[in-house]
């Protein structure tokens, strides 16, 4: 066989090999790339949000609101507001907030937007924080997010969906535990029966005595 055969065989021997590979390869790939269904992506949403944004929630003594994307927003903000009053913290919408109003330790604003064919709602809350490489700077980071999909023109439900999240994650944020020092149910009963008895054991003695008392006045008489 001459050098060129032999050549041409090799190449043919190597395309052979390297198709024949590259198809399991290839389709490896696709499932490693299949795209994440609905409810995972909102699972994975949910787990995010507990783990690392509902515990910036912590402490925060007031807040101020807004909506921002629709001209009408007024209403949007007041349902916005009746359901921010829950929080059991100061509530105040950003533009009734006067310069310097103290405590407002974070600003929760609900924007709608576009993205392809989708409208958006999406919630935040933004407060000041400090770096942890460097305590020193104070920066405004968002640090809560939430959002979903909404019918066009229809923003109220998400609004009233979205707030309900952000009261239900700020609560649980700031429940208090309880009591250690709490008495035991029943202890105090026990203690209370325990001197009642006490009490009754020395009022019986001392009935006693008054009858032996008397007994023997009697018989001196």
């Amino acid at each position: 066989m001459s050098s060129i055969n032999r050549l041409l065989a090799v190449l043919s021997l190597s395309l052979f090999c390297i198709g024949n590979c590259a198809v399991p390869c290839i389709a490896a790939a696709e499932e490693t790339k299949a795209p994440l269904s609905l409810d995972e992506i909102l699972e994975k949403r949910r787990s995010i949000r507990q783990e690392l944004m509902v515990p910036s929630l912590e402490g925060i003594r007031g807040v101020a609101y807004r909506v921002v994307g629709y001209k009408s927003f007024e209403p949007l903000e007041k349902s916005m507001g009746d359901k921010l009053v829950h929080l059991g913290v100061p509530v105040v919408r950003l533009l009734d907030m006067k310069e310097g109003q103290k405590p407002v330790d974070a600003i929760v604003q609900i924007t709608f937007f576009k993205a392809g064919n989708f409208n958006i709602g999406e919630l935040t809350a933004v407060q000041w924080v400090s770096l942890l490489r460097n305590p020193k700077i104070k920066v405004r980071a968002v640090t809560y997010k939430d959002r979903m999909v909404l019918q066009h023109g229809k923003p109220l439900p998400a609004v009233e969906s979205l707030t309900n999240q952000f009261v239900i994650d700020f609560l649980k944020a700031n429940q208090k535990p309880a009591s250690s020092e709490a008495v035991k149910p029943g202890i105090d009963d026990t203690v209370t029966e325990g001197k009642d008895k006490s009490k009754g054991k020395k009022s019986e003695k001392t009935e006693k005595k008054l009858k032996e008392k008397n007994t023997k006045k009697d018989k001196k008489k």
